[in-house]
């Protein structure tokens, strides 16, 4: 929130004058707490004639003690010309306007958000001067506490916003003093002239550390507006996040929830730092993950030994369309529909191997139906495949099959090729996709064989197809 106080003068009578060296200074620096307020100005281009009024603008100052009771403007906390108490009370009288906590903006929310950010900004005092003032004469002007005028809430020093900068507080300057005046003469000019110093009231943002550098103070409010990236209200995520509201810790990435309580029987999985699947380094600004989600937010599923070197870690709904991309009729679609994202929300978080082979697989022509590497991490291999010598049918043929599954729909087409490990005549080792041939079989398939006596009259011309070495 951006407060200023803005004190402003301008003229009953058109003609021109300018002050300078504006200083405003408070007898408390707390909010809320009877204050004295000393303004002082020298007359330094003309005097000021007698009944030209000086209005000065007191935002965030009230009489009210009621703060949040009422929004609207009350004339019975006014002060009119002689009741408000000042010195010097011979050269000067003034009168109180009280201002109003926020503006409705025909919307009926009387939130002091809706004004300017700056709470009681119409309140005003005006001054009177009974008598003429010398050109070049310093003034000083003192309103009583015994007025009931306070600050609703605080605002930076001067030498606070020459320490920190302005740029942590507000954007305008804090009083400001303008003329107004009609253009009689040729030294009719308008100018504004900014207080050259004057006192703070609150805390404002001393035990967020002044905001550590990341953000700025809404001193008003006593609480930090971070940058983008240390709690900025343009971070993805600022609900759930423990954060101290100092600007010092930085936000991490944040994901769909992996875990969360659903907000209606249809919503679940809401946007959540971490994605709800690890813990963030606040110094850092980066998620440790809780095993096996992975990712700058973990926001998926890492896979099993990555692969193993053998394969593609690749999310569900790539995963879905791999088949198609051998076998076109069989493709499918798993949460990338339209529609599906809502149903399927783990269409890009869960993820799975694609293992590697060095023969095309499938269920196409001359495809064969296993991969070369297999397991849920690709750390296993096949063995190289042939006949069996031994049966009358060619096992190699695989149309009209499901080698994973012979329930599947999913069948082998026409040319498709079985992969037999060790042609059914040995043991496959699959940590080395090396086979142990039983005995009277022999070679890397285990395919060929050394028939003693008579060969068998059933034996068929086994196909020539092998897959592997």
């Amino acid at each position: 929130m951006l407060l200023a106080l803005l004190l402003c003068l301008s003229l009953s009578l058109p003609r021109s004058f300018s002050i300078s060296d504006v200083t405003v200074e408070f007898s408390t620096s707390d909010i809320r707490q009877l204050t004295n307020i000393t303004i002082t100005w020298t007359n330094e281009y003309r005097p000021i004639y007698q009944n030209e009024t000086i209005i000065i603008d007191l935002p965030q100052f009230t009489r009210r003690t009621d703060y949040n009771s009422s929004r609207l403007y009350n004339a019975s906390y006014n002060l009119d010309y002689g009741e408000l108490m000042l010195s010097p009370s011979i050269y000067f009288t003034g009168k109180w306007e009280e201002g109003r906590l926020g503006w409705s903006d025909y919307t009926g929310d009387y939130t002091y958000n809706n004004f300017n950010n700056t709470p009681y900004a119409d309140a005003k005092i005006y001054l009177k001067a009974l008598e003429t003032l010398p050109k070049d004469q310093d003034v000083t002007i003192v309103i009583y506490k015994q007025n009931g005028i306070r600050a609703y809430c605080g605002f930076p020093s001067s030498s606070d916003i020459s320490k920190y900068g302005d740029y942590q507080y507000v954007d305008r300057l804090p009083f400001q003093v303008m003329t107004n005046w009609s253009a009689d003469t040729l030294t009719d000019i308008n100018v504004t002239v900014s207080a050259s110093t004057w006192g703070g009231i609150g805390a404002g943002c001393t035990s967020l550390n002044n905001c550590n550098g990341h953000g700025r103070c809404n001193f008003c409010g006593e609480v930090c507006e971070c940058v983008d990236g240390y709690g900025s209200v343009n971070d993805t995520v600022l609900t759930g996040r423990a954060l101290t509201g100092s600007c010092a810790e930085k936000i991490c990435p944040s994901g769909k929830a992996i875990g969360d309580v659903a907000t209606s029987s249809t919503t679940a999985h809401a946007l959540a730092e971490c994605s709800n699947a690890g813990t963030c380094d606040r110094s850092k600004g980066e998620c440790r993950c809780f095993p096996p989600f992975t990712g700058t937010a973990c926001e998926r599923r890492a896979c099993p030994n990555d692969c193993s070197g053998h394969g593609a870690c690749l999310s569900m709904s790539t995963l879905a369309t791999m088949q198609g991309l051998s076998s076109p009729s069989y493709a499918f679609e798993y949460g990338t529909a339209e529609g599906m994202d809502t149903y399927a929300w783990d269409y890009n978080v869960m993820y799975g191997c694609h293992c590697d082979s060095s023969w095309s697989y499938g269920f196409e022509e001359d495809q064969v139906q296993l991969s070369e590497w297999f397991g849920p991490d690709c750390s296993l291999r096949h063995c190289p495949s042939g006949d069996n010598p031994y049966t009358s049918e060619n096992e190699l043929l695989c149309q009209g099959k499901n080698q994973m599954n012979k329930n599947d729909e999913i069948k082998g087409k026409y040319g498709n090729i079985c992969h037999v490990d060790c042609s059914n005549r040995g043991i496959c080792d699959y940590r080395t996709g090396t086979c142990k041939c039983f005995e009277g079989s022999w070679g890397d398939d285990c395919g060929q064989v050394s028939f003693a006596g008579t060969h068998p009259s059933n034996r068929h011309n086994y196909s020539t197809v092998t897959v592997g070495n």
